[in-house]
């Protein structure tokens, strides 16, 4: 069964099957939600390692060995007092309460909530992501899908039906002129279904997809947890998305979140239909990951509520044969600097050389870099100058000549070039030795240039 899902799910998704470990943190982490006891998630193994793991990227966790089997109580039942009349009253316990065998004294409150309704005029799409709008809470949510998908052929032959259904009872109440009656309700119904007719036809591959969709929060209290899921409900509300915890159906639900359980009564019932096109615009193909695997902490990603770092491995693009260059763009102010000087101190402990051009009248660069390692750092400051590239002043006369000819052969031989194709030495003659020494201009250490290049001073 698993093998055909797997087939089944386009390739754009890049499926990949959940190992036995990973399906045991899944449990764990719906039984303690809201506790902050997730243990680390577990990873992949790492290729070219003998037990799976480099010795500098094992993960520290111990999770247990056989799925773990929760202790659910509806509503919380084993709180509330014998004689204090509270079990009269489950409207106000539409929680549930969850310990793990695993946990200790503290037990999980948790509150599932399925979306009931969406905007009868539907929602604009980009802008309004509905199902990834939980990213932005500022607190964990959960969410799942349990959804069906039906092929277009079919749907249309139930609509057909439905279309019939329709036109009878549109018969029945001819000759009724109500406004606010079953009439108009007639109406609403038809002009859903037309416009739900012309969504199927907009595409020969278009599919039906009937979806429930469940968000969870949890917390160490019973108040706590209802006060998130209130919390979770009006935001939705306010694009007119209606979320509800049924009464009496927490436990399904729940269950209904764990991959590889079967669907139940409540959930089915709970099914919102629409087509592919629409469902997919709930939650777009979008990622929020940002920088390498690892490397040194460059930033922190805001981009959820969940914020993560954002680490730099230069080494690794170079290795990979792609490129590490990267541009800082932000207002004045906004710590611009900041972010490039801790980079050059990443590179620098790294064991790597950071070459930086300083145009701040303050120096502010240089004076970083002295910072670092002051017995390693060179600067070049071209108007107080203590270096010089200068072939003939580093390297003398005799061997800077050969060099000075050679650059200036290549600079010849290119093609955006105002030189000369060839730029011939003078032979050595006394008469050219003269007339450079008589014509040539000098150079500022008191060398003419004729003479440099013969080795005479």
């Amino acid at each position: 069964m698993a093998k055909e899902i797997e087939v089944r799910i386009p390739a754009a998704f890049q499926p990949t099957r959940a190992t036995p470990a990973e399906q045991i943190w899944i449990a764990l982490h719906s039984q303690q939600r809201g506790l902050s006891a997730d243990l680390a998630a577990p990873v992949p193994p790492a290729e070219g390692t003998e037990d799976g793991f480099g010795a500098d990227e094992l993960a520290h966790f111990q999770m247990p060995s056989a799925m773990p089997n929760p202790w659910l109580d509806e509503g919380g039942q084993s709180d509330i007092a014998p004689k204090s009349g509270q079990q009269f009253l489950p409207f106000k316990r539409r929680y549930l309460k969850v310990h793990s065998p695993y946990a200790d004294e503290t037990s999980s409150y948790q509150v599932v909530q399925a979306m009931v309704a969406a905007p009868k005029a539907g929602w604009v799409s980009p802008g309004v992501e509905w199902i990834s709008h939980v990213d932005q809470f500022p607190l964990d949510v959960d969410w799942g899908i349990r959804f069906t998908v039906t092929g277009a052929d079919e749907v249309k032959r139930r609509n057909k039906k439905a279309e019939t259904a329709i036109e009878e009872q549109y018969k029945h109440q001819e000759g009724t002129a109500t406004i606010t009656g079953g009439g108009s309700d007639l109406g609403e119904i038809a002009e859903t279904l037309a416009a739900y007719h012309a969504s199927l036809n907009r595409s020969d591959k278009e599919v039906e997809v009937q979806a429930t969709v469940l968000f969870a929060v949890g917390a160490d209290t019973a108040d706590l947890a209802k006060a998130k899921g209130r919390f979770v409900a009006d935001e939705y509300k306010r694009a007119d998305f209606l979320l509800e915890a049924p009464l009496g159906g927490q436990e399904e639900l729940w269950w209904a979140m764990i991959p590889g359980t079967p669907t139940g009564r409540i959930v089915r019932e709970l099914t919102q239909i629409t087509t592919g096109r629409e469902f997919a615009t709930g939650v777009p193909l979008s990622s929020n990951e940002l920088g390498d695997e690892k490397g040194a902490r460059f930033g922190e990603n805001i981009s959820t509520a969940r914020h993560t770092p954002i680490l730099r491995d230069a080494d690794g693009s170079i290795q990979a044969d792609t490129s590490a260059s990267f541009g800082v763009v932000a207002e004045l102010g906004a710590g611009k600097s900041v972010l490039l000087k801790g980079d050059m101190g990443d590179t620098v402990d790294r064991n790597g050389r950071v070459v930086a051009i300083d145009r701040t009248e303050a120096k502010e660069y240089a004076v970083f870099a002295q910072s670092l390692r002051p017995d390693t750092t060179t600067i070049v400051d071209l108007m107080t100058p203590e270096y010089s590239l200068d072939p003939l002043r580093v390297f003398g006369p005799l061997v800077g000549a050969r060099m000075v000819q050679s650059l200036f052969a290549v600079i010849a031989r290119h093609p955006g070039s105002r030189l000369p194709r060839r730029c011939p030495v003078p032979p050595p003659r006394a008469g050219v030795r003269r007339r450079a020494r008589h014509h040539q201009p000098r150079s500022p250490a008191g060398t003419s240039q004729d003479d440099l290049l013969r080795g005479e001073r």
